[in-house]
């Protein structure tokens, strides 16, 4: 329980840490993109693990449960931070597909 612990602590502090570099790094396109996909990975692993002590909390101390309900809150907004901004890319790929004539939305 310890080893899950402790990784689920640094997947989460890496998950703001791939915000903060997102955000605030001068990254070319591509960099950004392969950012933001490993942000998305952390966010998606830190998820599995507040949701595998979840299911242990009688296991944690209450120092230990608190970590894990601040953890819980944090990845929390860290996924509504991310589908609002996944949300503006799309947005904003459609308005420069529009502008390019290139119709946005489903495929063939």
């Amino acid at each position: 329980m310890t080893g899950l612990f402790q990784q689920t602590v640094v997947l989460v502090r890496q998950t703001v840490l791939y915000r903060l570099i997102h955000r605030d790094a001068p990254l070319s396109e591509p960099q950004r993109e392969a950012v933001a996909d490993r942000r998305a990975r952390l966010l998606d692993k830190a998820s599995q693990g507040v949701e595998t002590l979840s299911l242990h909390r009688a296991a944690l101390t209450p120092a230990g449960e608190t970590v894990r309900a601040e953890a819980a809150v944090l990845l929390s907004e860290e996924s509504a931070r991310l589908s609002e901004e996944t949300g503006l890319l799309s947005e904003e790929a459609a308005r420069e597909g529009a502008r390019a004539g290139r119709p946005s939305g489903g495929g063939a």
